[in-house]
């Protein structure tokens, strides 16, 4: 096979991924055959190595070390690697689709910068906080924004008063009317709302989150929507920091990624929000890329007690079997005599 360098549980989503088995095998480039796919992606095909330097300008931003799917094993979709991955190999890098408040008390910042602060001024248009006129005509703050405007607008509503627990909700809602493509990716991904409901916390998102954003009767938009989105946010987020702030980020392809309490994989995020993730370990090609939802030094116990109210799922990776765990003794305790 040729290289094209040279050198959470989750459950089943709705979209669907092709298998390699669907992949014509002809030359992406000359349609000769027989073609030989990819070495580091298998989604196109070769006739030779003349064919795949002439491509890799276009192919290069595409080729990626990983695909999505889906599995019963691993309970639906997840991200296994396309290739051999050596350790130290860096899996994917990817920005959030959505950065957002916290649903459940949030930190107060602007929602123009995400600037935590004590003292903001509110937005002439929705009234929700910002630091300055230039961050309350921001593109980071329009989403809400618009979305507020345009209901106090349309249904008259002079009154209506609402938090910043409702902006994280309405930035992915408001993907629907600029993004359908990236709304319906979105939309996707796993609510676990059987489980949500049953949660003390879901009363307050019910009151401070999802009926406010009833409230401003967007067109097209349900209670069953509004709440797969809440779901969606608590299931899949992952804090990220900016300006001294902790936010809520939506990342895709890294929320597909399994827990697993030794992991092969590790993240990292910048400044930026850039997320990075590279292999800890080698990962064979086919095998799933897992990292650790918790903390590594974390014993089994709690461990387990975040996973369970925080991911909702209890973890019976073998680490979380062995009462040594796999050696370490980091649950043992120490005898004085």
């Amino acid at each position: 096979l040729f290289s094209c360098d040279g050198s959470q549980s989750v459950n089943t989503h709705a979209l669907t991924y092709p298998s390699t088995r669907t992949l014509s095998m002809s030359c992406k480039v000359c349609n000769a055959t027989p073609a030989t796919p990819c070495g580091g992606c298998s989604a196109v095909s070769y006739c030779g190595k003349e064919c795949q330097k002439t491509h890799w300008k276009e192919h290069k931003a595409k080729c990626k070390a990983y695909k999505i799917v889906t599995s019963a094993e691993e309970h639906g979709r997840n991200i296994v690697a396309a290739r051999d991955i050596k350790a130290g190999e860096t899996l994917m890098v990817t920005r959030p689709f959505c950065v957002g408040p916290r649903m459940h008390k949030p930190a107060l910042c602007c929602l123009g910068c995400h600037r935590a602060a004590d003292k903001l001024m509110s937005c002439d248009k929705c009234g929700l906080p910002v630091c300055s006129v230039k961050c309350a005509g921001s593109n980071t703050h329009q989403m809400e924004c618009t979305l507020i405007t345009n209901s106090k607008d349309k249904n008259n509503v002079t009154d209506l008063k609402l938090g910043i627990m409702v902006v994280t909700p309405l930035r992915i809602i408001g993907l629907k009317f600029t993004k359908p493509e990236l709304y319906a990716t979105a939309m996707s991904m796993e609510p676990n709302l059987e489980v949500l409901k049953e949660r003390e916390l879901w009363k307050y998102l019910d009151t401070h989150v999802i009926q406010p954003v009833l409230g401003l009767q967007i067109e097209g938009i349900t209670l069953d929507i509004v709440e797969r989105c809440v779901g969606i946010i608590l299931t899949n987020c992952f804090e990220v920091m900016a300006k001294g702030c902790l936010l809520f980020g939506m990342y895709f392809e890294p929320a597909l990624m399994n827990h697993h309490c030794v992991g092969n994989s590790r993240l990292m995020l910048d400044s930026s929000n850039l997320m990075t993730v590279i292999a800890c370990q080698p990962i064979k090609k086919g095998k799933p890329a897992k990292w650790n939802y918790g903390r590594a030094l974390d014993t089994t116990w709690t461990r387990q007690v975040n996973l369970l109210e925080n991911k909702y799922f209890t973890c019976q990776c073998e680490r979380c079997l062995d009462p040594t765990e796999l050696g370490s003794n980091i649950s043992s305790l120490k005898c004085r005599e």
